[in-house]
């Protein structure tokens, strides 16, 4: 897509054939954290005999798929077949099995932890992905521990799962904090997403501390703070956390030698902006790539991530100034 302007990049976009209702807007805006909307299922109105066959017969994944999320409207009498679907080549039925089963809340934990225990990686990760649709409708003090284990399994998808399932659980997850501070440095981009997603469910000042040091090591995977609503809020009480946060994104800038616009990563906790000013102040050198994204943004040359006012742009002007004087210094 291409605007008067500029080229622009939009992320997950979706076209409708139907005008939304103003609740279903915010289902699926809601920071990216709305409930899912589904469409009518074509398959709804099939019996379970049908939607059987559709299953075990038909090539076509999706339609299986489809016919997995219809048997789970009928009740306990599609319990055993989507537990047979578990098993089912395609990763995504097998995954709208697990949902199914979990969905149906404490009478799938037993089901889902013995999933865990499974030999083949797919079932491990399937049994993470029932507990996260389960929930809080079973005891923390079962699920949680399961899912901590789970987060030094050897495949990174069983870890991603478990991380995003204690997610799911909150402040309930508390006793799994340690575990994910540690799965924060996970060598895979995707448990380390997960693991930041699931810390910032959990508010203790534990976390609140953690977070500075994983900003530090790699600002992308921490991303998805900004978003937590409840979360920041405690964060944005406490002024020297917001000042330590952004010195934070300061020291990660310096570790990105031409990054696009890498200066201006903001948050709702502090910016790019102020964690450079403090930099400055404490005469810490920064890269002449750094420098060069302020003059090009200054220029309008190059678009940053916030609104460049009068004030953000006499910021920048006085990094600019004292990083010149620095280096005249020199």
């Amino acid at each position: 897509f291409k605007s008067d302007q500029d080229c622009q990049i939009y992320d997950e976009l979706a076209i409708w054939s139907r005008t939304l209702s103003e609740e279903e807007v915010k289902k699926l805006y809601n920071n990216g954290h709305g409930s899912e909307i589904y469409l009518a299922n074509p398959l709804a109105a099939k019996s379970l005999a049908e939607l059987r066959k559709i299953i075990r017969e038909s090539p076509d994944a999706e339609g299986r798929y489809e016919a997995v999320r219809a048997a789970a409207t009928k009740g306990e009498e599609a319990t055993q077949l989507l537990i047979e679907t578990l098993s089912d080549k395609s990763p995504g039925v097998g995954y709208g099995a697990a949902q199914s089963l979990g969905e149906r809340g404490d009478a799938s934990l037993d089901l889902a932890l013995g999933l865990l225990k499974h030999k083949d990686k797919q079932q491990r990760t399937l049994g993470t992905i029932m507990l996260k649709h389960i929930g809080k409708k079973a005891s923390p003090a079962v699920t949680v521990p399961a899912l901590v284990k789970c987060l030094k399994d050897e495949h990174f998808d069983v870890r991603m799962n478990a991380a995003d399932a204690l997610a799911v659980l909150g402040d309930w997850a508390e006793a799994a904090v340690p575990a994910l501070i540690e799965a924060a440095s996970d060598e895979e981009w995707w448990v380390r997403r997960e693991a930041c997603m699931a810390l910032a469910s959990i508010n203790t000042p534990e976390v609140r501390r953690a977070m500075i040091d994983i900003v530090t090591a790699e600002r992308h995977a921490a991303l998805g703070w900004q978003d937590k609503t409840v979360f920041m809020k405690h964060v944005n009480r406490d002024t020297e956390l917001q000042d330590e946060l952004a010195h934070a994104y300061g020291k990660w800038l310096l570790k990105k030698k031409g990054y696009i616009n890498t200066f201006a990563a903001r948050g709702t906790f502090g910016s790019g902006i102020k964690g450079l000013e403090r930099l400055v102040k404490e005469k810490t050198p920064i890269p002449n790539d750094v420098a060069e994204n302020i003059r090009r943004v200054l220029a309008d040359k190059e678009s940053a991530l916030w609104p460049v006012d009068e004030k953000a742009r006499k910021r920048l002007e006085a990094i600019l100034k004292s990083m010149d004087a620095a280096k005249g210094e020199k």
